[in-house]
């Protein structure tokens, strides 16, 4: 997953060479979303997320993938679903994921009471969070909004497509746009 240089140090009177460890990847969800491979790879998960039930190969594509987010094959290769659930959150969450919580501060008054309650937006709370700990968050979220309207039901793999736009800062009208669907058709997942 990783890439070593040399690299030639001097140290006292000769020199010295060093291997130094560069990612392969990129670490950010907005770098994933910017790169032509990853990138794209990640639009086809989120277009077949939202076409599972209108086109065959969407289903076949999500069916075969054997990670709970399916961030796995056939999408991506091993180190490629690594590099992606370690990829750090760095774009904002579009406003209608963005949904005020409360979160209580850490500090504790010298009674042991709580100082004051906080509210932080999703948004802020998911910043530099690792892409795999940030979907969990999202969903239970969403899972306690579901319950607390009496529907506890799982969601669906469309449930996914918004989540995965928002937290990679992708529209999901980009996804039907020609560019995107041209490549689509070429070439598929690669």
């Amino acid at each position: 997953m990783s890439k070593k240089k040399v690299a030639n140090v001097q140290k006292g009177k000769g020199t010295k060479s060093i291997a130094v460890v560069a990612p392969a990847f990129p670490i950010t969800t907005s770098a994933i979303r910017d790169d032509p491979i990853l990138g794209h790879k990640i639009r086809v998960l989120i277009y077949d997320l939202c076409n599972i039930v209108k086109d065959a190969s969407s289903q076949k594509r999500i069916n075969h993938t054997t990670d709970e987010h399916y961030i796995s094959a056939p999408y991506f290769s091993p180190e490629q679903a690594t590099a992606v659930k370690c990829a750090r959150v760095d774009v904002t969450i579009s406003s209608y994921m963005d949904t005020p919580d409360r979160a209580y501060a850490e500090n504790q008054t010298e009674d042991g009471g709580i100082e004051s309650l906080e509210e932080t937006s999703m948004s802020t709370r998911l910043q530099d969070q690792p892409l795999d700990t940030a979907i969990r968050e999202l969903l239970n979220n969403f899972f306690d909004k579901r319950r607390a309207s009496g529907d506890a039901r799982p969601c669906g793999p469309h449930d996914l497509a918004p989540v995965y736009a928002a937290l990679f800062g992708i529209e999901l009208s980009e996804l039907k746009e020609e560019r995107f669907l041209g490549r689509y058709r070429r070439s598929g997942v690669n």
